[in-house]
């Protein structure tokens, strides 16, 4: 079986990482291939409320010619296992040679959706690997009635948590299977022991997107500090980003990652809205006494009390006592931290890997191909 991922433009995107994980364990029995765009997405900008304009479009176009050039041929390849083949195209669709004769093509977003629209025909089965309901996290940018209508008319579909997967079934959108995301033990393992008094505190800040609860974390943090001066906090947070009074870091690579997981005792996540929210996990299996919201699939490999101290989202009041909380126990720190190794061994890449090998040969069994519909120009 010939097997492609289509990546989303966006080079910090999370979604990267899972595709090249994927295709890692789907390379051991199948010819796996990863396809990446370098021009700017102009399906995307055609269906935005407010579109760019030319020199709008120009600045994009040059911002991801220096992404490309500052990362060549692609942001993961240190985590590619040498069997996988990447190719990038400089099109605003993928070529249709990279198409043919294709037996699945995997996609993520709405707006690949309408990008394969007119070369569907040249590939056998198309699967929407479904991330976050779009519908919701960027209504502001885009018409919510496509984005439904790209879900709807997708012939299969799959879903990254089981939020998701309700989600879109309460728009009446159908669910083959769930394949969620996972972490790697060879590189995201607990360190020796480290814990510290007072305990260092590592945080998720990404101001960029209002869903991931930027504006509620630094007010929070600023209260904790205020109140325990002596506290080391770090954010880890999106490029060229800081934060006056606070330590910052970003763009790591997955063992630079894991290093930083295991050098500090507590990790804070305060997202609003996660399709999956894989930070949470990852830091859990480091060891790390987890503070996160109870978004995505936290609820699913994170127990409240257990192995993390999980909060209602957009409640920065909860957030704070849940940091409160765990900074000033020591034994609600060692029980969290403990417990979250256990929990998130649960969740890896390899498991993953085999849910979705599973399916994609399902959909060669002989059942009949389910028929095509048009998606929405």
């Amino acid at each position: 079986m010939h097997v492609a991922f289509l990546s989303t433009r966006n080079d910090l995107s999370g979604h990267r990482k899972l595709i090249s994980q994927l295709s890692n364990e789907l390379s051991a029995n199948h010819r796996v291939s990863i396809f990446y765009p370098v021009f700017p997405d102009v399906t995307v900008m055609r269906h935005m409320r407010k579109r760019p304009g030319v020199l709008g479009t120009i600045k994009k176009f040059l911002v991801d010619c220096r992404n490309v050039l500052g990362t060549p041929g692609w942001r993961y390849a240190d985590l590619l296992n040498g069997k996988v083949k990447v190719r990038a195209y400089w099109t605003p669709r993928v070529p249709t040679r990279f198409l043919s004769g294709l037996d699945v093509v995997i996609y993520a977003t709405p707006f690949q959706a309408l990008e394969l629209d007119r070369s569907r025909h040249l590939v056998r089965h198309c699967v929407y690997h479904v991330q976050h309901d779009q519908s919701i996290t960027d209504a502001h940018l885009y018409d919510p009635s496509l984005v439904v209508k790209t879900y709807h008319n997708a012939d299969r579909k799959i879903a990254v948590s089981m939020m998701t997967s309700v989600q879109l079934q309460k728009m009446g959108i159908r669910i083959d299977t769930i394949i969620p995301d996972g972490v790697d033990p060879s590189v995201y393992y607990p360190g020796k022991e480290r814990r510290s008094d007072p305990p260092s505190v590592l945080a998720y800040y990404w101001p960029g997107e209002p869903r991931k609860g930027a504006h509620h974390l630094l007010d929070v943090l600023q209260t904790i500090r205020r109140r325990h001066p002596e506290l080391r906090i770090t954010l880890l947070t999106s490029p060229r980003v800081s934060v006056e009074g606070f330590e910052s870091v970003h763009s790591l690579r997955e063992q630079a990652l894991a290093d930083l997981y295991r050098a500090y005792d507590v990790f804070v996540f305060p997202s609003t809205y996660e399709g999956f929210g894989l930070p949470p996990l990852e830091a859990m299996a480091c060891g790390c006494a987890v503070v996160a919201t109870k978004v995505g699939a936290v609820t699913e490999y994170a127990r409240h009390g257990f192995s993390a101290w999980l909060c209602d989202p957009g409640k920065p009041d909860q957030l704070e006592e849940g940091i409160e909380r765990v900074i000033e126990s020591p034994a609600l720190r060692a029980r969290l931290s403990a417990n979250a190794v256990v929990d998130s061994s649960k969740w890896t890449w390899k498991e993953a890997g085999a849910k979705l090998n599973a399916y994609l040969e399902g959909l060669f069994l002989p059942q009949g191909r389910p028929g095509m519909t048009d998606i929405a120009k």
